[in-house]
């Protein structure tokens, strides 16, 4: 059933092919440790254009859907996330209006509230003085 005649003459062949797939991965290897890092600036952009186009999805399905609370919360984490607190604001109380049994979602609203007030010192309008 198996010859080992025919056997002996795949050897070399096999051994070759071996050989020159290890050479070739190894040289991969090399080449491709040697990329080009993108800089940093050009990551950060990437990252906001990457947070830009989450946020418009997310508006999408509100649109269609006011009270999804997948979207809410993830235009939530993207504010966060950019530290863009007040624009987390709006979502969060959607969030605890639809959830009023979900107290971390009054917690959150709370400390995002705070400390949006602490980064963003208020605004004086002519309303508030009474102008």
């Amino acid at each position: 059933m198996f010859n080992k005649e025919k056997a002996r003459k795949y050897i070399p062949l096999v051994s070759g092919v071996f050989l020159i797939a290890m050479s070739i991965s190894s040289l991969a290897g090399m080449f491709g440790s040697t990329s080009v890092q993108p800089n940093p600036s050009s990551q950060q952009a990437s990252m906001e254009q990457q947070i830009a186009s989450q946020k418009r999805g997310y508006e999408i399905v509100l649109q269609r859907e006011p009270n999804n609370e997948i979207a809410l919360r993830g235009l939530v984490e993207l504010a966060i996330q950019a530290n863009n607190l007040t624009e987390a604001i709006p979502p969060l109380e959607k969030l605890v209006k639809l959830n009023p049994n979900y107290p971390e979602y009054q917690t959150l609203l709370t400390e995002v509230k705070a400390r949006a007030s602490q980064t963003n010192p208020p605004i004086n309008d002519n309303k508030s003085q009474g102008k």
